[in-house]
């Protein structure tokens, strides 16, 4: 099995610089048919947020390359791997945090990234960036870690009031910002139609998840350029909303 994949990576309307970084890497080892996608979404003053996101995804590329075949045996030892992750992860924290505490820089950056190999999936998440399922419906696999979804999961607010809350770009938690970081990580098994789709913020603030599933018609997409036509369709849909942050999304899916 190969797995039929598409991105879009887009400066936006406004930006000066593009602070989203984006990997995608698929490859068979032995009897394995793997997946691994990364979206990050940079903050911080010019070059800092661009910076902070492609450190990330550069040494999780090379994660890929280079250490993830020692977890793949007769079985995936699915719990070292994420040991594995989470550890790197500590580390690109107090990394990013200690070069901005030595440059006087606020800087850091949200991660959403899934493992998909054969039929079993493992999403690591830091942030306000999502993964979703895209089947027969759209379901968000994870859990913002912004402010509004705390007040959300507190009854304070609905998620239609959250939407267009001015604190909605407040995060909890991201990769260097402070000198702990929470990870969240989700795992799950995949069906033969299943797709999953990776996107910073920016790809998904002017328009509905229910809108997403109906722009995206996985089911229809047979080729990469199938994906990559639906997503660059739904940049522009956000692009005509007036979306100003940069905008970034990954589908993967199953091929035949």
């Amino acid at each position: 099995m190969n797995y039929i994949t598409g991105v879009v990576n887009d400066i936006g309307i406004e930006k000066e610089t593009n602070q989203d970084s984006v990997l995608l890497k698929t490859g068979n080892y032995k009897n394995y048919n793997i997946a691994f996608s990364v979206v990050c979404d940079g903050m911080g003053g010019l070059s800092d947020g661009e910076l902070a996101s492609a450190h990330v995804v550069t040494k999780l590329s090379d994660w890929f390359d280079n250490k993830l075949i020692d977890f793949l045996d007769d079985e995936v030892r699915w719990d070292e791997i994420r040991k594995n992750l989470e550890l790197i992860i500590v580390e690109l924290n107090r990394q990013l945090f200690s070069y901005g505490k030595r440059n006087h820089l606020n800087l850091g950056t949200t991660i959403t990234g899934i493992l998909i190999i054969n039929n079993h999936y493992m999403v690591i998440n830091v942030g306000d960036s999502r993964t979703y399922l895209v089947n027969k419906g759209i379901r968000q696999i994870t859990e913002d870690q912004s402010l509004v979804a705390r007040e959300v999961k507190m009854g304070k607010m609905t998620w239609e009031e959250a939407e267009y809350d001015k604190r909605r770009n407040v995060l909890l938690q991201c990769i260097g910002a402070t000198q702990n970081v929470e990870i969240e990580v989700y795992e799950g098994e995949t069906g033969s139609e299943d797709g999953f789709l990776l996107c910073s913020d920016g790809f998904r603030h002017e328009i509905s998840a229910r809108e997403i599933f109906e722009g995206l018609e996985l089911d229809k997409c047979e080729t990469d350029g199938d994906i990559e036509e639906k997503l660059k369709y739904l940049v522009e849909v956000n692009k005509q909303r007036k979306e100003s942050d940069n905008i970034t999304a990954v589908v993967i899916k199953p091929g035949k």
